[in-house]
């Protein structure tokens, strides 16, 4: 008995310690910008986390990135061992990301998010009057 705690207890202290992720990264949805995170951001310890927002990331150009730059960008401004926060749109980039620096990315915390199929396009199962009336109803603007 004694043998085998000894062995328990050497293996235990001989696994690496991984310190824990405090890089908390938050992608708001298409529309939204990183505003939309302030209470979010105002109730969380600014000892716990290191925050990181990836404000509007190659969508506000005459013509907007595709899902796979804006995950390349993405992926150049976070830290490694980061917990992604994803809120809508935020799930597609997220998703892209975890192509591109999956060694970046330790956990993906999704809020209301668009999670895609493999190969599918963010909003391809809206119908045409769906697309339509989305896109009469949004409007970016900063509550800043």
């Amino acid at each position: 008995m004694r043998t085998l705690i000894l062995i328990l207890l050497t293996a235990a202290c001989s696994h690496e310690y991984q310190t824990p992720a405090k890089n908390l990264v938050l992608i708001q949805g298409d529309h939204l910008d990183d505003s939309s995170w302030n209470t979010v951001r105002n109730r969380l310890d600014p000892n716990a986390f290191d925050l990181t927002d990836l404000n509007r990331l190659g969508r506000d150009t005459s013509k907007p990135a595709s899902l796979s730059k804006i995950a390349e960008l993405g992926c150049k401004e976070i830290p490694r061992n980061s917990i992604v926060v994803a809120h809508s749109y935020g799930g597609a980039i997220t998703n892209q990301m975890v192509g591109v620096c999956p060694e970046k990315i330790s956990k993906i915390i999704y809020v209301s998010a668009l999670v895609p199929l493999n190969g599918e396009k963010p909003y391809s199962g809206l119908s045409q009057s769906d697309h339509e009336a989305y896109a009469r109803a949004i409007a970016v603007k900063s509550s800043k």
